[in-house]
């Protein structure tokens, strides 16, 4: 039994009788403008599986009779902005199938309960645009979409290990992360969209480091990294291959590697506000799919190949 009111320009308080729909297995109440609290009453849809009520105006925190409910499998309570507190400590905890957790967009604060680190059945989480802090710790389950962008976490990367086989999209933009580039995180696989932009990472990154081959997004601007280009995120066997490369905004000298022509998928390099020098390279001009290429703010020489700025 489901019951679907998303996109109906609803509004006002719930009222508690939808709570008396005890055989309900999915809630979607999205995209509308309910607010006021919501309703502890629906600790008591025991059968419920999935419950979105995103894009709202609830206020408040997290009902504690939620730990009622150990079938949900998804709960999905973004952009409800004044809807927030601390994560209640047994969030990771009470349902041991939940897979899918959204609270992006809203006013969660304080640190990441320690449940939904060791929380098996995880594989979607996005925190993203709360107050969240603490250090960053590493997750213990086989993630396949991790969003902590625009918080306040600190610390240094982790390596994800029990990540290695799953993880996809690592968005950790917008925080107060240090140190360097770790080398483990070469072992995430099926990385597809890596974003560090906006923190405070630092250092050389090792020419030894390789990216996932399935790697389409890249950017690590607003950072302190310095040394080389790295240039061994090119070495792709997918046909598609990297699309985004912003390596805008840090501390990178030398050359532009060839390496960076043969990304035959580019659609979006920047290059921006480095220390780069040398010519730059003609060959830029074989890559027929850019749309966006920004070099200035550097002491590179020569011209971009007027094939690609028309």
């Amino acid at each position: 039994l489901s019951l679907t009111l998303s996109g109906l320009n609803l509004s006002g308080e719930l009222h508690p009788s939808l709570c008396k729909l005890s055989s309900l297995q999915s809630l979607d109440l999205s995209h509308n403008n309910f607010s006021g609290n919501i309703p502890s009453c629906f600790g008591s849809l025991r059968n419920l599986r999935t419950l979105n009520l995103s894009r709202n105006s609830f206020v408040g925190s997290i009902p504690g009779t939620f730990v009622s409910l150990k079938e949900l499998k998804e709960v999905v309570l973004s952009e409800n902005r004044d809807l927030g507190g601390v994560i209640p400590h047994w969030f990771g905890g009470f349902s041991m199938i939940l897979e899918r957790v959204d609270l992006s967009f809203c006013s969660f604060l304080g640190e990441l309960p320690e449940s939904l680190l060791y929380l098996k059945s995880l594989k979607y989480l996005n925190l993203e645009s709360n107050n969240l802090t603490g250090t960053l710790r590493d997750f213990q389950q086989p993630l396949v979409v991790l969003n902590l962008a625009s918080n306040r976490f600190s610390g240094t990367l982790p390596c994800f290990y029990a990540s290695r086989p799953s993880l996809s999209v690592l968005n950790l933009a917008e925080n107060s992360l240090v140190g360097g580039l770790p080398s483990c995180l070469g072992s995430l696989k099926e990385l597809s969209h890596l974003n560090l932009s906006f923190n405070g990472f630092n250092y050389e990154i090792s020419p030894r480091f390789m990216f996932s081959e399935k790697l389409v997004m890249l950017d690590l601007s607003h950072n302190g990294f310095s040394g080389r280009l790295p240039s061994r995120i090119s070495e792709t066997t997918e046909k598609l291959g990297l699309v985004l490369l912003d390596l805008s905004h840090n501390r990178f000298s030398g050359d532009i590697p060839l390496r960076i022509t043969e990304l035959k998928s580019l659609q979006a390099l920047r290059l921006s506000h480095n220390l780069l020098t040398g010519d730059i390279p003609a060959r830029i001009g074989n890559l027929t799919y850019l749309q966006v290429i920004d070099l200035s703010h550097n002491a590179l020489t020569g011209s971009i190949p007027l094939n690609i700025v028309g």
